[in-house]
């Protein structure tokens, strides 16, 4: 079948990247100046002091920076380079992907976050070491990024985050050379309204794009890109999160950035009078309580979907699993003492938060109970925490950041025992992109050699598997799941009991046609396992009942973007038509 006819059967498997070729980046002249109308009361960042802060802005001094779970020693930022690969991008005709790199890398340098850290020492110490650091970083940044030219404005996403850092360095050091930085904020701005990442299906870089001009254009009193930008993200969000509360991207940490694009946005918008509708509130408001019901008590938000580490501010926990500092914020914007039960904080947190006010809301912990979100469906007792996904492959079956993983569970008590075993990469290794996004790599029925979905580039699956959910029940004695998908050209269907007395999970996964059935169940790195015949206890905790004698398999976990430590895997095989695990807790 030509790519042509594939397409007009298949519109949903257009390559994103084909959409941004169409749609060529629009080529604009630097101005020179900005406009002198500056909203100075616009964003109110509080005062916050703690040595940590310190520590991290003297690392930066000294020139060492942490990216993705690596150290760097750089005495002079090159802005184009992958200091993984040593691969250096040149400003005109480049390859964006190129094999064996990874452009989050420079990217991750020029969205400035290292100097904000230096942005907040200095207005806790007002010590201009701090800010004649930022002045030369930011100075040579431009000397060396010509306006539009290069891997660091190919991506308006991109420029939105560094002007967002840019906006809050402003405010937090009195010691800039404000006209230099000002007139670079605003051809952010002018770049990214002549730029928007329109695709199909949008996505957070969509939302990212219009969060960053809705800064600009309050800082510059800039009306049309705050009309545009406040209608946008009022359409957006409700295109792309669900009635309850899920981000339609099929990855819960991307979930979680969504959901701080979404706050930010009505922190900001409530600061500066600019009204939104009870829908944009109700929305964000549901997406925390998905946050606070997808958590399980090990504190650790389930790697499902792709994880690439990304935030608007760095004023978040290191652990890029936390998802529950958005909590905090919520329980403070809704007045909701559960949130703040289940939230952590840390210093920096307190930038955007009022501590007086979140100090006010007084806890209420209520037991979560075992709930359905759109996609994710949750069994929960007090001892015990079950996640299955069962859904779209993402923003409407286009795909992008889901993985192959429908009816794939994980499992959890006081500690994560089945886990997702993440992304890692994105392009710098294709082959372990491609190997972390597979059906074997989940927790899920596996047929040899086949994939729910066709894995067709780094961000991209022919979708065939249109899983569905067939029934969902749960009462004080059990809860029941049962739903099915087609992707290896036949009905597979998984059924969940979670009988609450008996403190047991059955799993029966069925097929119609008789074949040899895999079901590899991945577990956390520190989980210590003991074999007994057809059963496995884990951390003298779990036992794992099974059909057939499992086999313990070596394989990988990626915690976050960047980081890959050995790990073990489960397997089962059986032939026939069905294969029933047990697992008693």
């Amino acid at each position: 079948m030509s790519v042509l006819k594939r397409i007009l059967k298949n519109p949903e498997t257009i390559p994103i990247k084909l959409i941004r070729a169409i749609k060529r980046l629009k080529t604009l002249e630097y101005e020179n100046n900005h406009p002198e109308n500056i909203n100075k009361n616009t964003f109110i960042f509080n005062k916050i002091e703690n040595t940590e802060i310190l520590k991290e802005a003297n690392k930066v001094l000294n020139k060492e920076y942490e990216i993705f779970n690596k150290t760097y020693n750089i005495e002079k930022i090159d802005w184009h380079k992958d200091y993984n690969s040593e691969y250096i991008w040149p400003l005109e005709d480049y390859n964006l992907d190129k094999e064996g790199t990874d452009k989050k890398i420079p990217w991750e340098l020029s969205r400035f976050q290292h100097l904000t850290t230096l942005a907040l020492a200095y207005n806790q110490t007002k010590e201009e070491k701090y800010s004649n650091e930022i002045n030369n970083q930011i100075k040579d940044w431009i000397h060396n990024n010509p306006f539009g030219k290069g891997i660091n404005w190919c991506t308006p996403m991109e420029c939105a985050v560094r002007a967002i850092n840019l906006i809050q360095i402003y405010f937090l050091v009195d010691k800039l050379e404000s006209k230099e930085i000002l007139t670079l904020i605003y051809n952010h701005g002018r770049y990214i309204k002549e730029n928007l990442e329109w695709t199909p299906a949008k996505e957070n870089h969509y939302l990212t794009d219009l969060l960053g001009l809705l800064w600009i254009g309050i800082l510059f009193n800039e009306e049309e890109w705050i009309k545009f930008s406040k209608k946008e993200l009022e359409k957006e969000i409700r295109n792309q999160v669900s009635e309850n509360g899920v981000d339609y991207e099929s990855s819960l940490n991307y979930h979680r950035l969504v959901t701080e694009i979404f706050i930010i946005t009505l922190i900001l918008a409530t600061k500066n009078n600019i009204e939104l509708t009870n829908t944009f509130k109700s929305r964000i408001e549901n997406m925390c309580e998905f946050i606070m019901y997808y958590t399980p008590e090990s504190g650790n938000a389930p790697s499902i979907g792709d994880t690439d580490n990304s935030r608007i501010l760095d004023i978040w926990d290191k652990n890029i699993n936390n998802h529950r500092e958005l909590l905090a914020i919520g329980s403070v914007l809704f007045k909701r003492e559960d949130f703040k039960a289940y939230a952590t904080t840390n210093p920096k947190l307190f930038l955007i938060l009022n501590k007086n006010q979140y100090e006010s809301i007084k806890p209420n912990k209520p037991e979560l109970i075992s709930k359905a979100f759109t996609d994710y469906y949750i069994l929960r007792t007090k001892e015990i925490f079950l996640l299955i996904h069962c859904g779209s492959i993402g923003r409407n079956n286009f795909g992008g950041h889901g993985h192959n993983d429908q009816l794939s569970f994980v499992l959890s008590t006081k500690t994560d025992f089945i886990i997702d075993p993440g992304t890692y990469t994105y392009t710098s290794d294709l082959k372990l992109r491609n190997i972390f996004r597979s059906t074997s790599y989940h927790n899920t029925i596996l047929l040899e050699k086949q994939e729910q979905n066709i894995i067709e580039s780094p961000f991209n699956m022919g979708h065939k598997s249109h899983a569905k959910l067939i029934k969902f029940e749960s009462n004080s004695e059990r809860d029941i799941f049962i739903g099915e998908h087609q992707g290896f050209n036949q009905k597979v269907r998984r059924q969940i009991i979670l009988d609450k007395k008996e403190k047991k999970i059955i799993i029966t996964d069925s097929i119609e046609k008789e074949d040899t059935l895999t079901l590899n169940l991945h577990l956390n790195q520190d989980t210590k396992i003991e074999k007994i015949k057809n059963k496995l206890k884990l951390n003298d905790s779990l036992i794992i009942e099974t059909e057939e004698k499992p086999i313990i398999l070596d394989t990988f976990y990626s915690e976050n973007y960047g980081k890959i430590t050995p790990s073990k895997a489960i397997q089962i095989k059986k032939t026939g038509k069905n294969l029933t695990t047990k697992i008693n807790f």
